[in-house]
């Protein structure tokens, strides 16, 4: 390396600093033993007078003066510009996803919450009252009760199971 600046190939990855842009070259070598090619990936920060370098760009820097703590490099030319494909609407089919939230959402049962509870009571109490056996259904619900009595009481172990109770 007497007398010749080291030259660099490399892509921008930040554009973000004023007249600095991130450059990330990737090298690759054997390795002696394994002989595995191995990639290693380093990033230097060049100087871009002209704020020319986007996002993408493939660019040539070379070694340089230092300029600051961290920059060393000078961008010698933009080898190639990174240009983003133009996307539309059209372009974009959601119909899987529409599908595969409305699968998700038939699996899905909907918790009943007190008023339906309540409502859905109020039909038993109405089908019991047209068989005329009331006396009978409240015997029936009187043995229930002693059973919880009997039972070790338990902490309701939802907000929701809570709220019912009260």
């Amino acid at each position: 390396m007497a007398g010749g600046k080291r030259t660099l190939l490399g892509r921008v990855v930040s554009n973000k600093m004023s007249q600095t842009v991130v450059v990330e070259v990737e090298t690759s070598k054997r390795h002696p033993l394994y002989r595995r090619t191995i990639r290693t990936r380093k990033r230097y920060k060049a100087h871009d007078a002209n704020s020319v370098c986007s996002q993408g760009d493939l660019v040539s820097i070379i070694e340089s003066r230092p300029i600051s703590k961290d920059k060393r490099w000078l961008v010698r030319e933009v080898i190639g510009h990174l240009e983003a494909p133009e996307v539309t609407e059209e372009d974009v089919d959601i119909t899987p996803v529409r599908e595969a939230v409305v699968t998700i959402a038939e699996r899905e049962e909907p918790e009943t919450t007190a008023e339906e509870e309540d409502t859905e009571e109020e039909e038993d109490e109405e089908e019991d009252d047209d068989d005329g056996d009331e006396d009978d259904e409240d015997e029936e619900d009187d043995g229930d009760e002693d059973e919880d009595e009997d039972s070790t009481p338990s902490s309701p172990s939802t907000p929701s199971e809570r709220d019912r109770e009260r």
